[in-house]
């Protein structure tokens, strides 16, 4: 996660960034709508009630996905008013049922409606403004600590085998970066004072708890069609990059290996290399996906999960940069021994959220 995106520096324990969300395209019926029938009304009115009441304006045309009108034709209807307040629409159905095509036929809970356009009478000269407000977020950056030492007499001492200073170093950094890591991933943002040690600390918040989509998968394993509705969750109705990244836990990778569409391009063993990691190319068909196991989810619950990146849209922030310092503790008298401190103080920007997404497996 260190490596994602561009360092920026920074000056402040607190990084903030603006992010917009496209205005959306598709909506979901609230509650189930009765068959009208019966008036034949040019001029009847039906109130629908839906779920994403801010992404439609007065003059908007909506199609049904999969409810008939006329014709045997998708559902169009035209709204006419809207009530933010009870998530209602007043629409006109424009190929509907009955005789004259001026009914509603039943509409069940969750079906799915699309905004196709909008259409004005010849006097208007004015449409409700399109307003995509920036949305502001921010993470707090974490000095991240290692610190190795060895006596002096350890140094001096003759050893069967080669063990000094640097070699702690090495440990000492690789245990530090898998919590790096882990606070990258899963860290929550929270400004903490600390009773025993008696002074206040920054926590970062890792990217997974600024993510909001969510993919799904059975426990009977992952079909082709399954993996298919992945591809397009993930790569449209966004403006993000046509390749994006695929962390696994041992699980996932397990059962990905053992859909069909999956093992074939596998075994064409085209892969592609990024930061030293050695991704796995598997085209969705809407997209690229780099995938890659990820060992530290195993050991932190994520067997069954994946992460979807998009990387060009997650930001390393830099406070302090990675360094490290030799205490004095000889010439102070606090201890016989050389030590070294090792620290970096950093947290990660996710723009973009719905750009991202995490797989879990259903129960």
């Amino acid at each position: 996660m260190r490596e994602l995106g561009g360092a920026e520096q920074v000056k402040s324990w607190e990084y903030e960034w603006y992010y917009i969300d496209q205005k959306g395209t598709q909506d979901t019926i609230k509650t189930a709508f009765s068959a009208s029938g019966g008036t034949s009304a040019v001029n009847t009115v039906y109130d629908l009630y839906v779920n994403n009441i801010h992404i439609w304006n007065v003059d908007d045309v909506a199609m049904f996905v999969d409810i008939v009108g006329a014709s045997s034709k998708p559902l169009i209807v035209h709204v006419v008013d809207k009530v933010p307040s009870a998530f209602k629409l007043v629409v006109v159905p424009l190929n509907g049922t009955g005789t004259n095509g001026y009914d509603m036929p039943v509409i069940a809970q969750s079906k799915k409606l699309v905004r196709i356009g909008n259409a004005k009478s010849e006097k208007d000269a004015q449409t409700t403004p399109y307003a995509a407000y920036p949305q502001k977020d921010s993470n707090y950056c974490q000095i991240h600590m290692a610190q190795v030492e060895e006596s002096i007499y350890a140094a001096l001492h003759d050893k069967e085998v080669q063990w000094n200073i640097n070699d702690h170093k090495m440990q000492a950094l690789y245990d530090l970066r898998r919590s790096m890591e882990s606070t990258s991933l899963w860290g929550t943002k929270k400004f903490q004072y600390d009773p025993i040690g008696q002074d206040n600390k920054y926590f970062s918040a890792g990217i997974t708890q600024y993510i909001s989509k969510g993919l799904e998968y059975a426990s009977t394993g992952i079909t082709n069609a399954v993996f298919a509705g992945w591809g397009k969750d993930i790569f449209t109705g966004n403006s993000g990059s046509e390749k994006r990244i695929l962390f696994t836990g041992g699980n996932l990778m397990k059962t990905l290996l053992s859909t069909p569409t999956i093992v074939k391009q596998i075994e064409a063993k085209s892969t592609e290399v990024i930061w030293g990691i050695t991704f796995k190319k598997i085209d969705t068909g809407f997209g690229e996906l780099l995938v890659k196991y990820h060992p530290l989810f195993d050991y932190s619950g994520w067997e069954d999960k994946g992460l979807v990146l998009d990387v060009n849209y997650i930001d390393k922030v830099v406070f302090n940069p990675m360094k490290s310092t030799d205490l004095e503790l000889i010439k102070t008298g606090v201890k016989n021994a050389k030590a070294q401190v090792i620290q970096e103080t950093f947290c990660l920007a996710t723009r973009y959220p719905d750009l991202h997404a995490i797989i879990s497996k259903t129960s």
